[in-house]
């Protein structure tokens, strides 16, 4: 079988959020066949070459990549045309990855009954920066997933002076 190179498109529909992502050995030709079924005009936004092939013989890695480049091109597309939600959207993401990153050590801590291998100046110097982002977020009226987020940080060194305290007294 003849391998053709292909290409990863993102055609766009002229007055739409929406966009069309996929693969093709001609995008030229691909916008043409969209075109006949949509009233409204359609426009060609990118195209780039796709190093795999079309028999199905794609590599994971590459694959990966390919939809985490289209991904972060679609946000970006999102954030310049609706910013203020984009910036709530991705505003309580964030948070909500800040909340959940910090769990698998508390628990590991928890689990081990142990702080060994945890720095005690990083907790500290962690407490100080989180308590003082939270308290100019609340002095400058930040937004509200800024303020959570200051506050879980408080939280986790909170836990994680907690354990230093119960952890370290144990063990001696």
């Amino acid at each position: 079988m003849m391998r053709q190179r292909a290409r990863v498109y993102v055609i766009a529909c002229e007055g739409s959020p929406l966009l069309k992502i996929g693969v093709a050995g001609d995008c030229e030709k691909r916008l043409r066949s969209l075109q006949i079924g949509c009233p409204y005009e359609l426009f060609l936004v990118f195209q780039r070459f796709y190093y795999a092939h079309l028999d199905g013989s794609r590599e994971s890695f590459v694959k990966l990549f390919g939809m985490i480049f289209l991904f972060s091109l679609c946000v970006s597309f999102f954030v310049l045309k609706y910013t203020v939600d984009a910036g709530r959207i991705f505003g309580w993401l964030s948070a909500t990855v800040w909340t959940v990153y910090q769990i698998p050590q508390i628990m590991k801590i928890y689990m081990s009954k142990s702080t060994k291998g945890l720095s005690f100046a990083f907790v500290l110097i962690m407490g100080l920066g989180v308590s003082l982002e939270f308290f100019s977020s609340i002095v400058l009226r930040l937004p509200w997933p800024t303020i959570f987020s200051c506050f879980r940080g408080m939280l986790a060194y909170f836990v994680f002076i907690t354990q230093f305290l119960i952890y370290r007294i144990s063990m001696r």
